[in-house]
């Protein structure tokens, strides 16, 4: 879960259930309406295509001085596509998530275990 904001004249913060890092599908067909160079994926395509396999590499709230009117905006890398595009979160659907997100909280978890487990065994001798 990533939590954002409060910023600006936001006077709550946003949350969604995605991570940076999170693997998503695009479900909502993409349009550019322009013929700009930039936008030109390494596919040749001007947009990523429905179907196409991303990472998510940013969450943005998208205007923070909107205050509660905004929502959050997800920039999503398209390896096919090459570049990325920014998605609201209603156009695409997570196919894994981050399982680094929570390793230092895990790694914390083990590490006291494994101490507890070499005190008990430093105690009974």
């Amino acid at each position: 879960m990533t939590i954002k904001g409060p910023e600006g004249r936001m006077t709550k913060p946003l949350a969604t259930p995605f991570n940076v890092g999170d693997v998503v599908e695009l479900i909502a067909k993409q349009t550019c309406g322009c013929s700009s160079e930039r936008h030109v994926g390494k596919n040749g395509l001007y947009h990523p295509r429905v179907g196409e396999v991303g990472v998510l590499r940013r969450i943005i709230v998208s205007a923070p001085e909107d205050g509660d009117e905004t929502f959050l905006v997800f920039g999503v890398r398209f390896a096919e596509w090459g570049k990325t595009w920014w998605l609201a979160g209603s156009e695409f659907a997570l196919i894994a998530k981050n399982e680094t997100v929570n390793a230092q909280a895990v790694r914390a978890e083990d590490d006291a275990w494994l101490r507890r487990q070499l005190d008990d065994l430093d105690g009974g001798q």
